[in-house]
C-alpha cells in the first residue's frame, strides 16, 4: 500500500496520541460537570411539582371535611382523597399521621383547620417545605426554603413563588415565598 496517500497515512498511525485522548477526557469531564447539577435541579423541581398538587388537594379535602361535618378530621382516612400508588400512609411517634412518597413527606395538621405541610430534602442538603393554607389566610400557599446556606431550595421556591420574608426557626434560617 502506498504510504503517501491519505488513507495510507491514516492506516499507518493506528490510534490516537496521548494528548488527543486527554483532550477528549477533559471535554467529557467539563460536559459532565455542567450536566449533572442541571439534571439534579430538574429532578428536584419535578419532585416539588409532584408534591404541590398533593399538598393542595389534601388541604382542600381537610377544608371540605370541616364544611361538611363542622369539626376537623381526626385521621387522613376520614378525608375524601386518594393517595397515589407510590405513596403510603404512615404513623409514628413524631409524625402523628403522614403520607410518604419516596423523597417527600406530607403531613396534615389534623387538629387545626387549614395547615398542611409537605417537605422535600433536596440533593444539595437543603430542605424545602410547602404549606397549603398557611394557617392565617385561606388559599394562601407558602414555600419555605430552610437551610444554613442559600441553595437549591431557594431556587425551587423562587421558580414557583414570590419572596416575602426571612427569619429563623429552630436555629435554622429560612426564606419564605408566597404563591
Amino acid at each position: 500500500m502506498n504510504k503517501n496517500t491519505r488513507w495510507g497515512r491514516f492506516c499507518a498511525n493506528n490510534g490516537f496520541t496521548l494528548i488527543e485522548l486527554l483532550v477528549v477526557v477533559l471535554i467529557i469531564g467539563i460536559l459532565a460537570a455542567v450536566a449533572v447539577p442541571q439534571y439534579q435541579k430538574a429532578v428536584d423541581k419535578s419532585r416539588m411539582a409532584s408534591m404541590m398538587p398533593l399538598v393542595r388537594s389534601l388541604a382542600d379535602a381537610k377544608y371540605l371535611y370541616v364544611l361538611a361535618n363542622g369539626v376537623p378530621a381526626t385521621s387522613i382516612e376520614n378525608l375524601d382523597i386518594s393517595i397515589p400508588g407510590v405513596c403510603e400512609k404512615r404513623a409514628d411517634s413524631y409524625y402523628i399521621e403522614s403520607i410518604s412518597c419516596g423523597k417527600f413527606t406530607i403531613k396534615p395538621n389534623l387538629d387545626g383547620l387549614y395547615s398542611v405541610s409537605g417537605w422535600l430534602d433536596l440533593s444539595d442538603g437543603t430542605q424545602l417545605r410547602i404549606y397549603a393554607n398557611d394557617g392565617d389566610i385561606l388559599n394562601r400557599n407558602v414555600c419555605l426554603a430552610r437551610s444554613t446556606k442559600i441553595g437549591r431550595a431557594d431556587e425551587m421556591c423562587k421558580s414557583f413563588a414570590t419572596f416575602e420574608s426571612s427569619g429563623e426557626g429552630g436555629g435554622v434560617p429560612y426564606r419564605k415565598y408566597v404563591f
